[in-house]
């Protein structure tokens, strides 16, 4: 599961609201104040109770909402990203079956790299001290955007090394895997930036708050980047799309030639 600035509103809103100090005072003076319409009682108890109730949710919220916030968003923070670890481990394991299908392992280091870089950010998270949750989700949005982008080109890269052993034609085999070794390299790029980025991460978690205005030029350099290994992924899949077209032609040629 993504993090983003909208998921850890909407669930903040969420523990706010629907949180049991908050809603059942709530209801409790709701339910009182209505019951003299429901039973021949007199107004002036239930009125008061629904009052009371309702302005102990208030008070509840409002608290919590100022004094407690911080805190309420980093839980819900952490649990987004154990949520999104527990998703991405399903599809790194099915990953590196297909990676160590083969002699190379380049690719099976930079996924390796990868994991190192992304549990580091999250086992060391003093560089959060600081600035504020919203803005270390931004950070952490964009490390994932990253990650996933690099996992995803990854996965292009056995597609085309899959395709590649298929083919019959040695050009077009060559072909395809000079587009993988291409590829290839602009992973490792990806995985350059990262690294530097989570080493300036961890400097600056050793400065705290002083810092902090150094944040928005990390983030800068994670959207250049992130827009560097989007380029890249979106131009080899257009690649990888070509040449799965002609491959087919390429077959289809050879089944041509040799029907009598």
């Amino acid at each position: 599961m993504s993090m983003d600035r909208d998921e850890l509103r909407r669930r903040l809103l969420l523990r706010l609201f629907g949180s049991p100090i908050t809603l059942l005072p709530a209801l409790g003076g709701i339910v009182a104040a209505t019951s003299p319409l429901l039973f021949p009682i007199d107004w002036g108890i239930p009125l008061f109770l629904g009052v009371l109730g309702i302005s102990t949710a208030v008070g509840s919220l409002a608290f919590r909402g100022t004094v407690r916030r911080e805190a309420i968003a980093g839980q819900i923070l952490a649990d987004l990203e154990a949520e999104a670890v527990q998703q991405r481990r399903k599809q790194l394991n099915l990953l590196k079956t297909r990676l160590k299908s083969d002699d190379d392992t380049r690719d099976e280091n930079v996924l390796e790299d990868l994991l190192g870089l992304v549990e580091a950010v999250r086992e060391d998270d003093s560089w959060r001290a600081g600035i504020n949750v919203v803005a270390a989700a931004d950070i952490l949005v964009g490390i994932d955007e990253l990650f996933d982008t690099s996992v995803a080109s990854l996965q292009r890269c056995v597609e085309l090394r899959d395709m590649a052993q298929k083919l019959n034609t040695p050009e077009a085999s060559a072909h395809l895997m000079a587009e993988r070794e291409v590829l290839l390299g602009e992973i490792q790029q990806s995985v350059r930036a990262l690294t530097a980025l989570v080493t300036d991460l961890r400097v600056l978690g050793s400065g705290g708050a002083k810092h902090a205005d150094r944040f928005s030029s990390l983030r800068k350099n994670l959207d250049r980047s992130l827009e560097a290994a989007r380029r890249s992924g979106n131009e080899v899949a257009d690649l990888t799309s070509d040449s799965s077209t002609r491959s087919a032609r390429a077959r289809a040629q050879s089944a041509r030639k040799e029907t009598p």
